[in-house]
């Protein structure tokens, strides 16, 4: 599995970043460009330990169910479920947003040396798990917006 503490997957996720722009259309759900980016803004700011949040009980809060999601062979469902925790930030200026997105990213670099959360929907991660959860999780997002 991909992982973003690693540089070339980090670019390729920067890369096809750069290519969304505000007018971007999804091929499938609810988010337009805007909330998509706000969406992940909430994960890495749960991921960095940057606000408080419970972890629900549901079935990937579970070493099987984390595999599943994190490292599974299986593409990710078009609209799979997650926490409301994750969708709390409100969409701003887009460029800004998409910035601090990669400014998420690029603190990967550093690998595992600065504080990391639980996920509110599949509980204590190590960092080496949210490296590859948040590769797997723009992808997901990039590929919904054909990006």
């Amino acid at each position: 599995m991909k992982s973003l503490f690693d540089r070339e997957p980090r670019e390729e996720i920067v890369a096809r970043l750069e290519k969304l722009n505000a007018d971007s259309k999804a091929k499938w759900g609810k988010f337009d460009a805007g909330h998509m980016l706000a969406h992940v803004i909430d994960t890495f700011e749960a991921c960095f330990a940057e606000r408080k949040i419970t972890i629900s009980k549901n079935m990937f809060n579970s070493v099987i169910g984390r595999w599943m999601v994190i490292d599974g062979p299986f593409p990710w469902p078009k609209g799979a479920p997650t926490s409301p925790e994750l969708f709390v930030t409100k969409p701003g200026d887009f460029d800004y947003d998409k910035q601090r997105v990669i400014n998420y990213i690029k603190r990967l670099e550093n690998r595992s040396h600065q504080e990391f959360g639980p996920s509110p929907y599949l509980g204590e991660l190590s960092p080496a798990q949210w490296s590859r959860l948040h590769y797997r999780h723009l992808d997901h997002h990039l590929r919904q917006f054909n990006c």
